[in-house]
């Protein structure tokens, strides 16, 4: 229910018209496509001169039911990778292997002073 007044699918803008108790105001809807974590996505920001942010926040709500009812819902983000594998565990030592002999005589002493 606005009125389109002015747009650019080049430049992914749109100014509009709301009206509202009698009156026009002057808005305009931006479409920006971003990459965030290897994945495209589209912000939208709308403005609407002399109205309080909600009446924006309003707007973008219905634009993105609108979306969702003819296009679905959004894909779901990937699942993020590990950067490095888990470490391999050391294999448990085997039940006849010898067991190195007991050292009774203390713990370590450094060569150093």
């Amino acid at each position: 229910k606005l009125k389109v007044i002015e747009k650019d699918a080049d430049a992914g803008y749109a100014i509009f018209e709301y009206r509202e108790e009698n009156k026009v105001f002057r808005g305009s809807l931006e479409v920006i496509d971003i990459v965030k974590d290897g994945r495209k996505l589209t912000r939208f920001v709308v403005q609407i001169e002399d109205r309080p942010s909600w009446v924006e926040d309003e707007l973008l709500a219905k634009l993105e039911q609108k979306l969702r009812t003819e296009l679905g819902s959004p894909e779901p983000p990937p699942t993020p990778r590990d950067p490095k594998p888990a470490p391999a565990k050391p294999d448990p030592p085997k039940a006849d292997a010898p067991k190195p002999p007991a050292d009774d005589d203390g713990p370590p002493i450094s060569p150093t002073p």
